[in-house]
């Protein structure tokens, strides 16, 4: 549009016979500029708005490092095990969500609550009777958690599958993963804030 305008202007620049312009010719050429103007300062003026889902993705990554880079302490400190295959898991999610175009709702509510849990691993290294040390009830409730970290990252996976029509087939198969990582993680919550009290 822009330089069909320009085109249009400049034939209708070029004197007539007469030598001289119309007076409509002088209001059109008027018109065209502050349309140009009014079209280039929208465009340059509005910045992109981030969407709720952006932004609620971009508050839990922020919450997320810390408690990634405390995992990593503690399985560098202490050889904490499923400390670095959560922290692993947890960063390769994170990084699948910011890659997702479509259904990142679900996904970011799993990792609310993927946020919480880590906190509560945390949380249950530091309350343990020895640093570093769980009793091997909580490290199996620990390695749980982690499964259901790896079912989640196999449902985010198939989120992202861009084939629709697989999708459409695949849908119960989503359904019931989703359930059970819902089912995971709700236990995986009661269980690491019953031992922490």
């Amino acid at each position: 549009m822009f330089t069909e305008s320009i085109e249009w202007r400049e034939k209708r620049l070029r004197p007539g016979k007469s030598g001289r312009r119309s007076r409509s010719f002088c209001s059109s050429n008027i018109s065209i500029k502050v349309e140009i103007l009014v079209r280039s300062a929208v465009v340059s003026e509005m910045p992109r708005q981030c969407t709720v889902a952006e932004f609620r993705l971009d508050n839990i990554v922020n919450c997320l490092r810390p408690a990634v880079t405390m995992l990593n302490n503690l399985h560098d400190t202490f050889g904490t095990p499923f400390a670095l295959a959560i922290s692993h898991t947890t960063l390769a999610l994170v990084e699948s969500l910011q890659n997702m175009k479509r259904n990142s709702d679900q996904c970011i509510q799993l990792m609310e609550r993927i946020h919480v849990a880590i906190y509560g691993v945390v949380a249950l290294h530091i309350k343990s009777e020895m640093p570093g040390r769980l009793p091997p009830a909580a490290l199996h409730h620990v390695g749980k958690f982690t499964e259901t970290l790896h079912k989640i990252r196999t449902y985010v996976e198939m989120q992202q599958d861009g084939n629709r029509f697989k999708q459409f087939f695949r849908q119960s198969e989503m359904n019931t993963l989703l359930k059970s990582c819902h089912n995971g993680l709700e236990q995986a919550l009661e269980v690491f804030q019953r031992c922490i009290k």
